[in-house]
């Protein structure tokens, strides 16, 4: 997927649409609304205006789940964020499927990000022989 994002619109419409402490309970997010909301700014304010780049996700995700479900929850990793991101509106967000996988001819293919266990999956894979990695193992390109 290409997405492109624009940050700065994002945490504006966050603070308009009514996100603040009114009803937040502690006990439910483990901490204050105040908190919450120093946190998203300090790790959002390192973020350009407008965020553009490549994202891999599996086939089956559109658009709206993309914007809804995988995005945020991406972001939320990325940023090392340990509470939820609510997901952008639709005038934040687009995301456009870069190829589809049917014009490609592999096989197989093992895609993943960070801590998703690819790293464990590559180990037991490469000691077969009648398998091929395009691309060197992070750990053997050190």
């Amino acid at each position: 997927w290409e997405i492109e994002f624009q940050t700065a619109h994002y945490v504006d419409s966050l603070r308009l649409a009514g996100i603040d402490c009114q009803g937040w309970n502690v006990e439910d997010w483990g901490y204050t609304c105040a908190a919450w909301w120093r946190e998203f700014d300090l790790r959002w304010s390192a973020l350009p205006r407008d965020l553009t780049g490549g994202f891999c996700a599996p086939s089956n995700c559109t658009r709206p789940h993309m914007r809804t479900h995988v995005f945020p929850k991406y972001l939320a990793r990325i940023l090392r964020m340990d509470f939820p991101i609510p997901p952008p509106d639709n005038a934040e967000f687009d995301a456009r499927e870069m190829s589809h996988w049917s014009r490609y001819n592999l096989d197989f293919v093992i895609g993943g990000i960070n801590s998703c266990g690819t790293t464990s999956l590559y180990t037991n894979l490469v000691t077969n022989p009648d398998i091929d990695f395009t691309v060197v193992e992070e750990e053997e390109a050190v």
